[in-house]
């Protein structure tokens, strides 16, 4: 049986997330202009000594489990974690959850799944709701969001931020 090179991703993922989690949580804290893809949809960035994650999330409830003493002090130097859209591989409520009583900014589309947001228990003084045409500016990097052509016609939740 082929497989695609997402389901090949995803194997190895799953084979060695622990390895791969512990090695990019560590890099990313002392390294910059660099990228991590922290899982099959999730990219952690060091540039311009800025620090974030996209679309941060952990496949199996069961490794948030087993990280979770772990979890603060490896996200402890993220600014912000910015999710694109609100596909469950790109918004993971379970981890938001465990990073509930930090101090990360959250930059999520305006109106994405706002039940799964509650649920989450953040503080709302930590969401940035966005909306296509917006522009912010953290350290040196400038980010705009816009609507993606992944996103299903009429449906304004789905936005790509890049």
């Amino acid at each position: 049986m082929l497989t695609t090179p997402l389901q090949s991703a995803i194997a190895d993922y799953d084979k060695n997330f622990f390895n791969n989690w512990n090695k990019v949580f560590s890099e990313y804290k002392t390294q910059n202009q660099k990228f991590w893809l922290a899982g099959p949809t999730s990219y952690v960035f060091s540039l311009k000594n800025v620090r974030f994650a996209v679309d941060l999330q952990i496949r199996r409830e069961e490794d948030i489990e087993k990280l979770k003493a772990q979890l603060v002090s490896d996200t402890d130097k993220l600014s912000f974690i910015l999710i694109t859209h609100e596909h469950g591989d790109h918004m993971c409520v379970p981890l938001m959850n465990a990073l509930k009583d930090t101090d990360i900014k959250w930059y999520i589309p305006f109106g994405a799944r706002e039940d799964y947001i509650e649920k989450s228990e953040i503080k709302r003084e930590n969401i940035v709701w966005v909306n296509p045409g917006d522009y912010w500016q953290i350290g040196n990097i400038k980010f705009s969001a816009f609507y993606s052509p992944h996103a299903k016609p009429g449906n304004e939740k789905f936005l790509q931020c890049g």
